[in-house]
Order: C-alpha cells, then sequence, then structure tokens
C-alpha cells in the first residue's frame, strides 16, 4: 500500500516530468520563475520607495493638528496651464462647489511667508532619512529636526495643507505597488497550471496580462515625470507655500526601478510571445489526436478558448478592481465623505462570494453544454455588470475612477472582461448540441482508455487548429 510519502513523490515526478517534457515547457516555466521574483523584487523596492516618501509626509500632517483638513482629500486642477490645488469636504459639484478651500496658488499672511521661505536663495533640502523628530500644533505649523545637522526646518500651516496632495498621490502609489506585486505571483500560477493542464486558455491569458502590465509599465514612466513636475510647482518652486525639497533623491530613485520594470516586461513579453505560439501550436495539435473533429468543431472550440481566456483575466482584474475600492472605503481620503459606505460593501461582499462559483459555472457549463448553468453564468454576469455599473452614479466612485488612473484602468478591464463573458457566453449557447461535447467525451474515453493517435487516422494535423 502506497504511503503519503510515496503518492506525493508520484505527484512532485508527476510534475517534473510535465515541465520538463519538452524544451519550450522547461523554458516557459523557468522564465515564470525568474519573472516573478525579479519582478516581486521590483515592486517591493518600489513600494519600500513610496513609503519612506510618504511616511515622512504623513507625519507632518499628522504632527500639524490642524482639524481642519485633516478631514480634507485634496483636488489639483490645472486651468490655464497653470496649478490650482484645493482641499475639499465634499467632490467638487455645481451643488457643493463651495465646500473646497483653494491652497495654492494663495495670498498668505506675512506670519506664513517668514516660515515658509528660507533665507537661502534655494530650496530647502530635506532628507527624510535625516528627520529625527517632528513637532507642531496649529499655530506655528510643523518643525522638522534633523539629524545631521542640527538644524530645524519650520513649515507653515498653508505648506502643511499643500502636502496633503503628495500624501494622497503615494498612499495610491502603495496601492499600485501591492497589486502589482500580486499580479506576479498570479500571472505565475497560472502559467505553471497552463503547463500542468495542456491548458491553451491559461498560456493565452498569461500572453494577454503580459501585454497589459507592459503598456502600464510604459505609462508608469511617463506618469512618474509627470508627477515629479507637479510637486515641483506645488512644493518645491519659490513661489509656493513650502519652498521645499522634500523628495530628494525618490524621483530618481523611483524612475530607475520602472526604467528597470519596463526592461523587464518587455523582455519577459517577447520571450513569452515566441515560447507560448509553441506551446499553444503543441497543445492544439493533440486536443483531439485521438478523434479529429470536422472544421466546424474547431471553430466553436475557438469560442470555448476565448470565454476560457476572459475568466482567467477576470480572476484578476475583476479582484483588483473591487479590493482597491473596498480599501480606498477603508483608509482612502473618500472614506470620510462617502455617504452610502454599506452599500458598497455589501457590493464588495456580493462580488466576491459569487465569483468563484461563477466562474466555475461558466467553465463547467461550456464544455459540457449545459443550457441551465451557462443561463445562470449569462444572467449572474449580467448583474455584475449591472451593479458595477450603477456605481457609476454615486459621486465619490465616478471622483475616485476619475482621480485614480490605475483604478480605472482595472475597472475599464473587468467591464471588458465582464462584456465579453456575456457575448461569448450567448455566442457558445447558441452552438451548444453541435458535436463539441460529444468530441470532447469521445477525447476523453479514448485518452483514459490509453488509445493511440495513430488508431484513428484523421485530417485534424493538416489544418490548423485553432487559428495556427
Amino acid at each position: 500500500m502506497l504511503t503519503i510519502a510515496d503518492h506525493a513523490w508520484i505527484k512532485l515526478k508527476s510534475v517534473y516530468l510535465r515541465v520538463t517534457l519538452t524544451r519550450y515547457t522547461l523554458a516557459f516555466f523557468l522564465l515564470g520563475v525568474t519573472h516573478c521574483l525579479a519582478q516581486g523584487m521590483m515592486q517591493a523596492f518600489l513600494f519600500a520607495a513610496d513609503d519612506q516618501a510618504d511616511s515622512l509626509v504623513s507625519s507632518i500632517i499628522e504632527q500639524a493638528n490642524a482639524t481642519s483638513f485633516q478631514k480634507e482629500f485634496a483636488w489639483l486642477t490645472r486651468p490655464n496651464g497653470g496649478y490650482q490645488l484645493s482641499l475639499c469636504t465634499h467632490v467638487p459639484t455645481g451643488d457643493n462647489s463651495g465646500s473646497c478651500e483653494v491652497v495654492f496658488p494663495t495670498i498668505m499672511m506675512a506670519s506664513d511667508m517668514n516660515l515658509a521661505k528660507p533665507v537661502t536663495p534655494l530650496a530647502t533640502l530635506v532628507d527624510p532619512s535625516q528627520v529625527i523628530s517632528i513637532m507642531g500644533s496649529n499655530s506655528s505649523g510643523v518643525t522638522l529636526m534633523m539629524k545631521a545637522t542640527g538644524k530645524e526646518v519650520t513649515l507653515s500651516q498653508t505648506c502643511v495643507k499643500t502636502l496633503v496632495y503628495p500624501d494622497q498621490v503615494l498612499r495610491n502609489s502603495k496601492r499600485e505597488d501591492l497589486a502589482l506585486l500580486v499580479a506576479q505571483f498570479w500571472l505565475f500560477s497560472i502559467s505553471f497550471f497552463g503547463l500542468l493542464h495542456d491548458s491553451i486558455p491559461h498560456i493565452l491569458a498569461v500572453l494577454c496580462t503580459r501585454v497589459l502590465t507592459t503598456g502600464w509599465s510604459a505609462y508608469s514612466i511617463w506618469r512618474t515625470t509627470d508627477i515629479k513636475q507637479r510637486f515641483q510647482h506645488l512644493i518645491v518652486d519659490e513661489d509656493t507655500p513650502c519652498y521645499l525639497q522634500i523628495f530628494p533623491e525618490y524621483f530618481h530613485t523611483r524612475l530607475s526601478f520602472q526604467i528597470s520594470d519596463l526592461v523587464l516586461n518587455v523582455t519577459a513579453l517577447l520571450c513569452a510571445s515566441y515560447l507560448g505560439w509553441h506551446l499553444v501550436k503543441s497543445y492544439s495539435s493533440h486536443s483531439f489526436k485521438r478523434a479529429g473533429p470536422p472544421p466546424a468543431i474547431v471553430r466553436i472550440y475557438r469560442f470555448v478558448l476565448a470565454i476560457y481566456v476572459c475568466v482567467q483575466l477576470l480572476v484578476f482584474f475583476l479582484t483588483t478592481a473591487t479590493g482597491l475600492w473596498i480599501d480606498q472605503l477603508f483608509n482612502g481620503d473618500i472614506a470620510r465623505i462617502s455617504s452610502h459606505t454599506n452599500v458598497y460593501k455589501a457590493l464588495f461582499l456580493f462580488t466576491v462570494i459569487v465569483m468563484i462559483p461563477w466562474m466555475a459555472t461558466g467553465w463547467y457549463s461550456v464544455r459540457l453544454e449545459k443550457k441551465v448553468f451557462m443561463a445562470g453564468f449569462i444572467i449572474l454576469a449580467f448583474v455584475l455588470i449591472a451593479c458595477w455599473g450603477t456605481m457609476f452614479y454615486s459621486l465619490v466612485y465616478r471622483w475616485t475612477f476619475i482621480q485614480w488612473p490605475f483604478f480605472a484602468c482595472m475597472t475599464v478591464s473587468s467591464f471588458i472582461g465582464l462584456t465579453a463573458c456575456v457575448v461569448l457566453g450567448i455566442v457558445c449557447w447558441l452552438n451548444f448540441n453541435k458535436g463539441l461535447a460529444h468530441w470532447l467525451y469521445v477525447e476523453g474515453v479514448l485518452a483514459n482508455s490509453d488509445f493511440e493517435p495513430e488508431v484513428f487516422p484523421h485530417d485534424a494535423e493538416k489544418q490548423s487548429f485553432p487559428g495556427y
């Protein structure tokens, strides 16, 4: 009788054989491992840089003891090519446009001018690692004690209010870093699963995700340079309330990591595309190797693969979008102004509860051609689209969507994936009972009986399947 150790050894040996089956499978596995570790480290470094920069800004705001703006969030606009920063207690609309206080540009009092402007001709340089204490009060602003020089740098209340905006941006950057860090392990897991089960949908989902992450890496470099310009105009320049260089190395460090991140993503995309092409061709050639289907079955199977790919992509995009939104409700700036938080939390819980059963239902129904389950899959997809679509009636949701590009990207990707699942589900429904389930059943029976492909000669190997 086999022991637990024997079963574990057999399973491990089976995994090893699947991974090392061909040079393409081994290379695809090694690419997934190395890229996951490298990108994981890169996102960890980015998070550390964001966290160090934000820790000082957050401490300054907390020590200011300014209850007048601790319940507000920052709103940056660029009217006529300039910059205007306001602190708002409600989402600025026509009905409550007076809920915002303009912080920059603003006319400062003489006392603020003395606190904000140093005697040196250049902006005061503050290295976050050199700040040993932060003291603040409502009347005199905030004072930073520097470790190396022993000098004090005093910031006015107007300057501290200006720092609410970089604090808001840096907090969202940390959320993005964590989401992308999780994405690396998700990407490796579906790569590994695809190799173990000869799964074309998983391989295609990996390639689609790599395309999107590479595009986001390129966009992030531009966005970092744009944020640097915003901080320059709001904090560093001579006509600002702070006139302070509080991020001396941050942008240089972040851009260095982001450029390396883009190089890694481009390299991984090219390698994965080449290897994935060969894997898909290999898996396609023996998907029906024992009982070759006619061309009509091949065309139907393409839609089955497409819906599988969409479901795999939604695992990440829908989970990330809902997770970012609920984190904003608990920890973000909008948590202080949201008036329907319980409704939003209920929608989040509903999505989390039904997501896995919904995806499993789609996977099961499309392969076995179960119309009842497919109907449930399509209806529930409509419900998810309707629920999250109605969220755009919420001012705070629209505000988050507009102000945070990463959240908008995840949300749009989720809507595209859900819509594609509905369309492909309907197409698969219309093609039920046309032979696909029978061919899949025959293939499974022959595989379990250990029949060889040569037993039933057919023309499947003479055609491109599916579409390659």
